[in-house]
């Protein structure tokens, strides 16, 4: 039922967010009173909902709050009705395939995740979401085993090493080729505007519900973009967990980026590899 999903739509605003700053004005029409209104994304998203699974319109939702709100305001008697409606909704267990939350994911991977979190970002498009959550450097040395583990380790050396940001050819080139066995890898090259050097299958840069014949999202395609320029710009390793639910189908990566640089200094090139959380038989926590 659409009901059993309502509980959700209150937390599309990330904690600490400034609610004031994201809301939305929208006109609605109650009791034949053309008007507007002022609610969070949530909340517009929860009212829709709610009047979706009454097979009512949101105006007549609106009407039917706007008839019995007494002396509060509109905006008010909208919130405090979305709110005892969700909590009024009779608790129901969890589906087969339902989704998981990104805490849960991390606790899953042990303390150490839980422990590493720096960043959080949930972008989302239609009913289709990413989760990106990015992780301190440290459980790579210190609490990981792996393919990117590997990586991130032979990356290390050769910087500590050059005192520099390392070439592509100055990595072990039976490293990458092992781990490219083992991940789902490629070279972004930023010089020629974002264009792949390498065929991806990164996940989180092209993907469908198959897992083959990759392509292009427009939700996936912004973060992917967003990663991109943080690593040009910081010239620093990006780790993350990946949430990732497109078209219902849910899954979870891990994921690491490597800015290198064919003059030493500047961001050319970033190697990106990535392991679906599936298809590790054992996590180190």
């Amino acid at each position: 039922m659409r009901a059993a999903n309502l509980a959700e739509q209150l937390h599309d605003v990330e904690d600490g967010m400034d609610l004031a700053s994201c809301s939305a004005m929208r006109s609605v029409t109650i009791n034949g009173r053309r008007t507007t209104m002022r609610l969070e994304p949530s909340m517009w998203n929860a009212l829709r909902r709610i009047a979706e699974t009454h097979n009512l319109t949101v105006n007549q939702l609106c009407s039917k709050i706007d008839s019995s709100r007494g002396e509060m305001s509109m905006t008010a008697a909208v919130r405090s009705y979305i709110v005892s409606y969700l909590q009024q909704m009779p608790s129901q267990p969890a589906e087969t395939g339902a989704k998981q939350s990104i805490d849960a994911i991390l606790s899953g991977l042990g303390q150490a995740y839980v422990k590493a979190e720096v960043l959080r970002v949930r972008i989302e498009r239609g009913p289709d979401f990413l989760v990106k959550v990015a992780m301190h450097q440290a459980v790579l040395d210190r609490n990981e085993d792996g393919p990117l583990a590997e990586i991130y380790r032979e990356w290390n050396r050769r910087r500590d090493q050059l005192q520099c940001l390392p070439r592509i050819t100055e990595l072990s080139a039976r490293l990458l080729r092992r781990s490219a066995q083992d991940t789902m890898m490629s070279v972004v090259d930023l010089a020629a505007g974002g264009g792949i050097v390498q065929p991806h299958q990164d996940p989180v840069m092209a993907w469908n519900v198959g897992g083959s014949n990759h392509r292009r999202h427009p939700l996936l395609r912004a973060a992917f973009q967003q990663d991109m320029l943080a690593v040009e710009l910081q010239a620093e390793p990006m780790y993350q967990i990946n949430q990732i639910c497109l078209d219902g189908v849910e899954q979870v990566y891990k994921r690491l980026l490597l800015p290198l640089s064919d003059d030493g200094n500047d961001v050319t090139r970033v190697l990106v590899a990535a392991t679906p959380l599936d298809d590790e038989t054992s996590t180190d926590g």
